[in-house]
């Protein structure tokens, strides 16, 4: 029916296709099997547009442009392009893009040319020289607790406790802290 290479097939008059190369001689196109694969991170690249929620396992890189809440209970990178309006939670924020909205996680840098504005709860927060930050910083205690899930990795707004652990599911939802201060505004 198709003849995309003519030298290796050929077609007879009743559409019966003769090959005229041996089995063992074509290449073969082996695909990795799907089991096992590990993914390491979920890229946003330039010129991308998303609009909604991404949640991952493993880390995340924008380097386009989010409308939505982002989640990642391993780390979250704004790269230069990165250009975000929503709220991020993640063990590990780095931004060198633009970022409006909250961010939660354990430790948050604000690099060089990363700009943020809104608040940010975090265990460790720095900025770097040029780094510009508009809104308010909250210091949060690190959960340490023995179990290693999502719950446990990421920052509370207060000392620890069921209630008040920041998870991905608490994207969009406010803690009682950030009552008080969208209150006080």
């Amino acid at each position: 029916m198709f003849n995309f290479s003519k030298s290796d097939e050929k077609t007879d008059s009743q559409n019966t296709v003769t090959k005229s190369l041996p089995v063992e001689s074509r290449p073969k196109m082996e695909l990795p099997p799907s089991e096992g694969r590990v993914v390491r991170e979920t890229v946003i690249t330039p010129g991308t547009v998303l609009s909604g929620s991404v949640s991952s396992e493993s880390d995340i890189v924008i380097d386009g442009t989010v409308e939505g809440d982002i989640s990642s209970q391993k780390s979250v990178r704004i790269d230069n392009h990165g250009n975000i309006t929503g709220n991020v939670v993640g063990h590990k924020v780095v931004v060198n893009g633009y970022l409006k909205g909250t961010c939660r996680g354990h430790s948050v840098v604000i690099m060089a040319r990363g700009r943020v504005e809104g608040d940010i709860f975090a265990h460790e927060f720095s900025i770097e020289r040029g780094g510009i930050f508009s809104g308010s910083s909250h210091y949060v205690e690190a959960v340490t607790d023995n179990n290693t899930s999502a719950q446990n990795t990421l920052p509370a707004p207060e000392p620890a406790s069921e209630d008040n652990v920041i998870t991905p599911e608490f994207i969009g939802k406010e803690t009682p802290e950030e009552k008080k201060i969208r209150r006080n505004k």
